[in-house]
């Protein structure tokens, strides 16, 4: 049995609020077992027999929109997704050295070759992107609100839908997933 990660779009931010407990609840009602959330910003993990298809993410939608009362666009990786995903070279290091901020933005597919195109058209001298998969890896030079760039932004530009999270977030958040994985020891939820 491996480990589903759903990064969920604007969770907690805006206005758009739903509570932890809430999520595992609507994740658990479609059968997802070894439901955990890190952190309040829409992270869930749950346990997944196989590869996660656009179709259980679309399911997720719909069960969250009907829990919450709002659209919540969900980006599904595996557990062995999520460990490529950190591991990618997306910046050599002396340019990661000079940043202040690493993001990564998931998709729903690959991007196009036009939209990585706008995409590199909103670089700046604080804001680089890197595209690979699924993922766009945003270095930003100075701190992530003294940006001209957003998610925002991002989205009004290419019509894309996306979630970005911290780099700093999917690094604690591996060790995490595994320190969480259930054993007969440990049965009660969380």
């Amino acid at each position: 049995m491996s480990r589903a990660i759903a990064f969920l779009h604007a969770i907690n931010v805006g206005g758009r609020l739903a509570a932890n407990a809430t999520l595992r609840q609507a994740f658990e009602r479609l059968g997802h077992a070894n439901v955990r959330t890190f952190i309040s910003t829409g992270n869930v993990v749950f346990d997944l027999a196989t590869r996660p298809t656009p179709a259980m993410a679309k399911a997720i939608e719909r069960q969250l929109q009907g829990t919450v009362g709002f659209e919540v666009p969900c980006f599904l990786r595996s557990e062995a997704e999520l460990h490529a995903i950190v591991k990618h070279n997306a910046f050599d290091y002396s340019t990661l050295a000079a940043a202040k901020e690493l993001h990564v933005g998931f998709l729903g597919n690959p991007l196009t070759s036009h939209a990585i195109e706008r995409l590199m058209d909103l670089r700046s001298p604080h804001d680089q992107f890197h595209v690979h998969g699924r993922e766009i890896y945003w270095l930003c030079r100075t701190r992530r609100h003294a940006s001209t760039f957003s998610p925002q932004t991002f989205e009004e530009a290419l019509h894309v839908p996306t979630t970005f999270r911290p780099f700093s977030t999917l690094l604690r958040l591996m060790p995490w997933i595994e320190a969480e994985r259930p054993s007969a020891s440990r049965l009660a939820p969380r």
